[in-house]
């Protein structure tokens, strides 16, 4: 065999030892392949398994936390138990105004559960029946609100309520003659003035409210021991609001303030003072406003005594005794006497010295009997008459050096 003949015959041989060890490989490699596939479905199909029993281990938990927030099993004492807790829901805690729960339904939904289906009626505000629906959502039964109406009243901030809910009565249930209720996950996740302060906040039934207006108060000045007062007023625009008044933090201590808005102080120290006072209404939501009352306090101020003005001088009325005339002066019984006349009565008065007589408003005395003329005293005041003379006029005598109206000058 030639030197080339010995090539191509080990080229050919080659050939086929490579031939041979392709269609071995492929063959090898085929059946990995089948190999892992099946490994691959037995895979999926035990995971599919896995998974139905997980499915259905959760399907069984889920029934045994089903039943265990059901109501009673005897779906009649359900009924009746269910009922007697929204009433007393309604009309005790939460205090709706006539507050109804009608007697309802109950309904069979194949081997599963029964439905009991009520309905809740009443008047309350917007707070009430927010307090309502948390008090049910978080009782942790298994049930549900399914309708919800509500209308307001006019001229009133209440609405009338109406809500219809379902609770169910899941087969498997132990029986028992009394509801136990239980906090559910929303109790402990949200408060109610979490969700009174999100509902409140948007008001769907009334405009939005606004606060009250202070009137009155501003600065107030008193002395130290004296009781400042001030009544303030309270004007808001929203008709049904009532507002309530108090003290606001930094207000000097001692002040007061009551429901009808009268404001007090006193203390015994000199200096300024700031009283704060806050109005707020029972709005949804409430609104306030403040308003600062200065109180300035001072020393009391000295007492000046102002002495009495003395009394008027008494008028002797001299001019009342037009009609009385000197008509005689005699001597009786070693006395000289005077006869006055009075001529608008015809009565004569006879007098000696020291004699006291009265014509209309003149109180006079005789102080002194001359024999052509008289002395007369009134009111502190002397005047002498002539004969003759009436008491209207008369000279008009000095005052004595001592002051004795009875020893007038000249006098005998």
């Amino acid at each position: 065999m030639s030197q080339r003949e010995k090539y191509l015959a080990i080229a050919v041989g080659g050939l086929l030892v490579a031939m041979l060890g392709f269609f071995a490989y492929s063959s090898w490699s085929k059946k990995i392949t089948e190999a892992k596939t099946e490994q691959l479905n037995l895979e999926t199909a035990i995971g599919d398994k896995e998974a139905r029993v997980a499915a259905g281990l959760q399907a069984f938990q889920k029934l045994q936390e089903f039943r265990r927030r059901s109501l009673p099993a005897d779906a009649e004492v359900a009924r009746s138990q269910y009922k007697a807790w929204l009433l007393d829901l309604a009309e005790k805690q939460v205090k709706l105004d006539d507050p109804q729960v009608s007697s309802g339904s109950i309904g069979r939904k194949g081997d599963a559960y029964q439905r009991v289906t009520l309905g809740v009626s009443g008047e309350g505000t917007l707070e009430q029946l927010t307090d309502l629906l948390y008090r049910i959502y978080t009782t942790d039964f298994v049930h549900h609100v399914r309708s919800l109406d509500v209308q307001p009243i006019e001229d009133s901030r209440k609405l009338k309520i109406q809500l219809s809910l379902d609770a169910l009565v899941v087969n498997g249930t132990e029986a028992s003659d009394s509801l136990k209720p239980q906090p559910s996950a929303l109790a402990e996740q949200k408060s109610l003035e979490y969700f009174l302060a999100t509902i409140l906040e948007r008001n769907l039934f009334a405009s939005a409210n606004r606060p009250p207006e202070i009137v009155g108060g501003s600065t107030q000045r008193v002395t130290v021991g004296e009781t400042m007062s001030v009544s303030l007023k309270a004007e808001d625009e929203d008709e049904l609001d009532e507002v309530t008044f108090e003290l606001g933090e930094g207000s000097a201590e001692g002040a007061t303030v009551d429901s009808s808005g009268r404001v007090r102080f006193r203390t015994g120290e000199v200096g300024t003072y700031e009283i704060i006072v806050v109005a707020s209404d029972d709005g949804v939501p409430s609104k306030s406003s403040r308003k600062t009352i200065t109180v300035v306090v001072s020393e009391r101020p000295k007492v000046v005594v102002t002495p009495d003005p003395p009394a008027p001088k008494p008028k002797p009325y001299f001019e009342d005794a037009e009609f009385a005339f000197v008509t005689a002066i005699l001597e009786v019984n070693g006395q000289k006497q005077l006869w006055l006349n009075i001529r608008t009565s015809g009565e004569t008065l006879k007098l000696g010295e020291g004699d006291e007589f009265e014509v209309k408003r003149l109180k006079g005395i005789v102080s002194r009997i001359g024999q052509k003329d008289i002395d007369v005293t009134a009111a502190g005041e002397s005047r002498r008459f002539e004969l003759g003379e009436n008491l209207a006029h008369g000279e008009v005598l000095p005052a004595p050096a001592d002051g004795d109206p009875s020893e007038p000058a000249g006098s005998e």
